[in-house]
């Protein structure tokens, strides 16, 4: 059934839709949602058909779309023992085997089958032990600061269980063994001691992509093109090249446009922020106030703002968006702690906040509530105010507030 209702980021949305393949909802860049079959996506159009008939939608005002299906996508930054591969615009490729011959990474995987690409759509290469995850990798990496550099770099784990970086020229990879030219001699290293391999960063432009593929694997593929049929999925993919992958193992689509900008991503032209008990938590930027992942419902934000009573931030958008969208609620690490209100301002003045059909001054946010979908009309407004306060209990105790994928339309 067709049905338009506001909802939340591209890859974090719950939908009551038949568990297909085929069905899917549709969001557009003012928040509507159409749930349907999307029948096909060429490089203007979208076409998705429901009970209420067939519905055309030009490309550039679609901001994702999630498919329904048995399987829920997985996170494979969070899988243990999954081999990944890291690319430069910050995708990620689930990969059950990796191999490097003659500068070519010979990769297979649930999504994307048996590949090959160039080192140089490779950032980095993680190796995690069995029960280790990719993530833990990286925040091992981080914790002994291997990083990055003008050459490649090794991470390698030694018997006392610390890491130790090794930098040089990556040569081959084989089940058993890792070839590395290490101080100007051709050497190879065991492949079970090395975790990650960082490749040398390389300069010049990237390309930018139009959008970011998401595989039930936990495949996160930028693409500069794609088309879709009732069967397949073709992406030019910045990684891979060309990929024609069946349309079933796809979770979603998430398209990048210069009409969207997240509120995460900018900073407020000014914070005013004060706590109870003379501690105040600041408020962080694609963050949870309390420093860690947001997460409302059991599920977590790439994107957003983590604020805590009492916190006000102002933007100068200057009259050029139309929208402010967002999931708003008490953070999971909190809850069923907290109790604050969320206000909405344009140029000094309290803004319409809707919710589904309704539309409120204010929002009562607790920890005993779901997450709600807001959409805020800000066209015209130079000035906007978010302002979280203290709620009925005039304490601060868990009024950690997350505006997940808040985001700002042109």
């Amino acid at each position: 059934m067709r049905h338009v209702r506001i909802i939340a980021g591209i890859v974090t949305v719950v939908v009551a839709v038949p568990a297909v393949f085929g069905a899917a909802v549709v969001e557009t860049l003012d928040g509507r949602s159409l749930s349907g079959d999307v029948q096909s996506i060429t490089d203007e159009r979208l076409v998705v058909s429901g009970d209420d008939g067939e519905s055309s939608l030009p490309l550039k005002d679609v901001a994702g779309i999630v498919f329904a299906g048995e399987k829920r996508p997985v996170d494979a930054t969070r899988k243990a023992g999954q081999l990944a591969v890291r690319t430069p615009a910050g995708g990620w490729i689930a990969c059950e085997s990796l191999a490097l011959t003659d500068g070519r990474l010979d990769l297979t995987g649930p999504l994307i089958g048996e590949q090959q690409m160039g080192l140089k759509a490779a950032r980095t290469l993680l190796l995690p032990e069995p029960g280790q995850t990719p993530q833990q990798v990286l925040d091992k990496c981080e914790r002994y600061r291997i990083q990055p550099g003008s050459r490649d770099v090794l991470a390698v784990a030694r018997d006392d269980g610390k890491w130790v970086p090794a930098d040089g020229v990556l040569l081959s990879i084989t089940d058993e063994m890792i070839g590395f030219r290490y101080r100007g001699q051709d050497r190879t290293i065991a492949r079970d001691t090395v975790r990650a391999i960082w490749l040398a960063e390389l300069s010049g432009d990237r390309p930018k992509p139009a959008g970011v593929l998401v595989g039930r694997d936990g495949c996160r593929l930028q693409f500069s093109r794609l088309s879709m049929n009732a069967e397949t999925v073709t992406a030019q993919t910045l990684a891979a090249g060309e990929l024609k992958l069946p349309r079933a193992k796809v979770a979603s689509i998430r398209y990048i446009s210069d009409r969207l900008v997240n509120l995460g991503d900018i900073e407020p032209a000014s914070v005013e922020q004060h706590g109870t008990f003379d501690h105040t938590f600041e408020y962080r930027r694609n963050r949870a106030a309390h420093g860690g992942s947001i997460r409302l419902d059991g599920r977590e934000y790439r994107h957003g703002l983590g604020l805590h009573s009492f916190a006000e931030l102002t933007y100068m958008l200057e009259g050029t968006y139309t929208s402010l969208l967002a999931t708003v609620g008490i953070d999971d690490a909190v809850r069923p702690s907290g109790q604050a209100t969320l206000e909405i301002l344009g140029d000094g003045k309290p803004l319409a906040i809707h919710v589904g059909d309704e539309q409120q001054k204010s929002l009562d946010l607790t920890g005993k509530d779901n997450a709600r979908t807001i959409r805020v009309d800000v066209r015209g407004v130079k000035s906007l105010t978010l302002r979280v306060d203290f709620g009925a209990d005039g304490l601060g105790v868990g009024d950690h507030v997350n505006l997940a994928a808040a985001r700002l339309v042109k």
